[in-house]
């Protein structure tokens, strides 16, 4: 039996069952009103041509596309995953040191496999990072990402994402690039630590944040390593960021194993490293 799990801007997430296969599956729908704008439904076909060439234990699988009909709307049939996303846990509490590390590890790891195929998230946020019941992060919603280099699906002048977690040269009308998947990264684990986005108020506020405005103070007792790698990955030149994701996964995860050890904390294997990457 079906029932819904998620809501976007441009879709709903259902829980259903695959019969054939007999596992549970996530099945993304185009919201009608949508179905028919072409260009929304070509960045829609994007994400499954796109996600779908990805395979990688930290990005959620897209299984299948279909485009059902006039009576229907599209859908993707993606890997379900039995587990909160990071918005959900930061909307209780912010989290500790050791899962904001094990978090970024994870997720660099699996932005690596994806820039290493010419694909940028473009939206990398909370709600878009999901936490399996045996703690594997895994990346979602390629639904505004493209293949780097290929003939932009939005218009000129349209900025697609969550301005919260937006670089700044995304801001001034630049491309996206890894180097802007890793500072929406950053702003990600500075949210893990505080459980708020360093820029608050209206789109334009946030932005100018984004543009001018330094990070503000992370809380006392942060490990300075931790402040330190949040810095290089938010810098507002992108040229004097981090942009190599495999070196942020083997950063974070050095961090994260130092701070578990002093903590006195066990951190599980980590099954994302040295995963195959997928292929075209």
């Amino acid at each position: 039996m079906a029932e819904p799990i998620a809501a976007g801007g441009v879709g709903q997430v259902w829980r259903a069952s695959d019969l054939l296969l007999d596992r549970e599956v996530a099945v993304k729908l185009l919201r009608p009103e949508y179905a028919d704008h072409p260009d929304t439904l070509e960045r829609f076909r994007a994400e499954a041509k796109h996600a779908g060439s990805l395979t990688h234990p930290c990005v959620a699988r897209v299984y299948d596309y279909g485009n059902a009909g006039p009576a229907s709307p599209p859908y993707l049939v993606m890997e379900y995953v039995n587990g909160p996303s990071l918005a959900d846990m930061l909307a209780v509490d912010p989290v500790h040191p050791v899962l904001a590390l094990d978090v970024a590890a994870q997720a660099a790891a699996g932005l690596d496999a994806a820039h290493s195929i010419g694909l940028v998230h473009r939206d990398v946020k909370p709600g878009n990072i999901l936490i399996g019941a045996d703690g594997l992060v895994k990346i979602t919603d390629f639904g505004i990402a493209h293949a780097a280099g290929s003939a932009p699906i939005t218009g000129p002048g349209l900025v697609m994402g969550t301005t919260q977690y937006m670089a700044p040269e995304r801001i001034a009308g630049g491309q996206a690039t890894p180097a802007s998947d890793l500072y929406a990264l950053g702003i990600l684990i500075y949210e893990c630590l505080t459980g708020l986005p360093p820029y608050d108020g209206g789109t334009a506020e946030v932005m100018a944040g984004h543009l001018y405005l330094p990070m503000p103070p992370l809380p006392a007792g942060v490990p300075p390593e931790l402040g330190e790698l949040i810095t290089r990955l938010t810098a507002k030149d992108p040229a004097a960021r981090l942009s190599d994701a495999a070196e942020v996964a083997a950063i974070a995860t050095r961090l994260r194993d130092l701070l578990a050890a002093d903590a006195g904390l066990t951190v599980a294997a980590p099954a994302y490293a040295g995963a195959a990457t997928g292929s075209h």
